[in-house]
């Protein structure tokens, strides 16, 4: 006897009657049958932090992937755009990204015929400041003037606010104009000597 049957999950009895003039017989046998287990990926990203800062431009990101096979089944996102670039090896992912600069929206996706599973970071790309460099052009150092009022102008590299600049006409404050890293200012020389400063302080120096 030869036949295909549905079981039901747990135990079944499977019960053979046969029966003919002479008499009749059976036997039977139980049978387990366990629901296939599912296997949903899970997607875990170990690196970098989640809301994490850095002043690199590239990050490596790392992740652990459980139940899928080969990297066909992984999508990977970084600020909207997908990146086909990735190492995927024995439930590992590991790519290097190069960020753009403040937030980076970074996500793992992975799918496969039980479902899907996906995991997000968020890191912030400050650009490092540089010190700032000071350049008087005008006046020339020793340079003599006939007349009391001159010009000043310096060039300021690695500083846009105005706050953070200062000048001074021998020791007292000026009042100038600073636009696109230039200072400009018209001051009232005393009689002799006089000694002109340009000075900026921020994060960097």
């Amino acid at each position: 006897v030869n036949a295909t049957i549905s079981l039901r999950a747990g135990t079944n009895t499977i019960i053979v009657k046969a029966r003919n003039d002479g008499g009749s017989d059976q036997d039977q046998v139980i049978v387990s049958y366990q629901l296939p287990v599912k296997k949903v990926p899970v997607v875990q990203i170990t690196k970098p932090a989640n809301n994490s800062t850095t002043s690199t431009p590239n990050v490596r990101v790392e992740a652990r992937i459980e139940h899928i096979v080969n990297k066909s089944g992984i999508t990977f996102m970084v600020n909207g755009k997908r990146i086909n670039g990735f190492n995927y090896q024995r439930g590992i992912f590991t790519a290097d990204v190069k960020l753009q600069t403040g937030k980076n929206n970074i996500i793992v996706k992975a799918r496969n015929t039980d479902g899907e599973d996906q995991d997000a970071v968020m890191v912030t790309y400050i650009v490092p400041q540089q010190p700032p460099t000071v350049q008087i052009t005008a006046p020339r150092n020793n340079q003599t003037f006939e007349q009391s009022a001159v010009q000043i102008s310096a060039n300021i590299n690695n500083e846009t606010n105005k706050r953070n600049i200062s000048l001074k006409v021998n020791g007292k404050s000026q009042r100038f104009n600073f636009k696109g890293g230039k200072l400009t200012a018209t001051t009232t020389l005393n009689i002799g000597k006089n000694t002109i400063s340009v000075s900026v302080n921020n994060r960097a120096g």
